[in-house]
C-alpha cells in the first residue's frame, strides 16, 4: 500500500550530502541529478516505524526502490502530578485543619464550636437513632457525643 507524504531522506557516503524528499499522493518519490555515491535511505512517515537502507548508484544507472514500511508502535507520555494526602498509618484518626479566616468569619452571634466544626468538609450533625443523644460525624465516623 503506497504512503503519500512520508519524508525520505537520501545521505551520501562519501560528502554527506543530504537531499529530502517527500513522497507524492501515490506514495512515489524522484531524485534527479545525484552523483555516483553509496547512499543511506532514511524513510519516516507519520504512524509507521522510520526504516534505513543503504543503496550504491553507479554512473548513469536509474534505480527503482520499493520501500517497505512497518507500522509503528504507539506512544504515549502521560505526566501526571498531584500532591498526595498525608496517610497516618499508626492511628485511624480523622482530622482536619479549620483556617484562621474560617474561624474568624464565623457570625459572632451564638458563635458556638459545633458551627466551626462544621465548616470542615464531611462533617454533620445527626441524632443516635437508639440513644437519643446528638452525635457529631466528621468524614462518616462520630468524633464525639453529647
Amino acid at each position: 500500500m503506497p504512503v503519500a507524504g512520508a519524508i525520505v531522506q537520501l545521505t551520501a557516503s562519501s560528502t554527506l550530502a543530504v537531499r529530502r524528499i517527500t513522497t507524492n499522493n501515490d506514495g512515489h518519490f524522484e531524485a534527479p541529478a545525484l552523483l555516483p555515491d553509496e547512499y543511506e535511505i532514511k524513510t519516516e512517515a507519520s504512524g509507521f516505524a522510520p526504516t534505513v537502507e543503504k543503496v550504491r548508484l553507479e554512473v548513469g544507472q536509474r534505480m527503482d526502490i520499493e520501500i517497505k514500511l512497518s507500522l509503528g508502535s504507539l506512544k504515549v507520555d502521560v505526566t501526571v502530578s498531584a500532591a498526595g494526602e498525608t496517610l497516618h498509618t499508626t492511628d485511624a484518626s480523622v482530622g482536619e485543619v479549620v483556617e484562621p479566616k474560617s474561624i474568624r468569619e464565623l457570625p459572632l452571634n451564638g458563635r458556638m464550636l459545633i458551627d466551626l466544626v462544621l465548616t470542615v468538609p464531611g462533617a454533620h450533625v445527626g441524632f443516635g437513632a437508639q440513644t437519643g443523644r446528638r452525635i457529631r460525624f466528621i468524614g462518616g465516623r462520630a468524633s464525639g457525643l453529647r
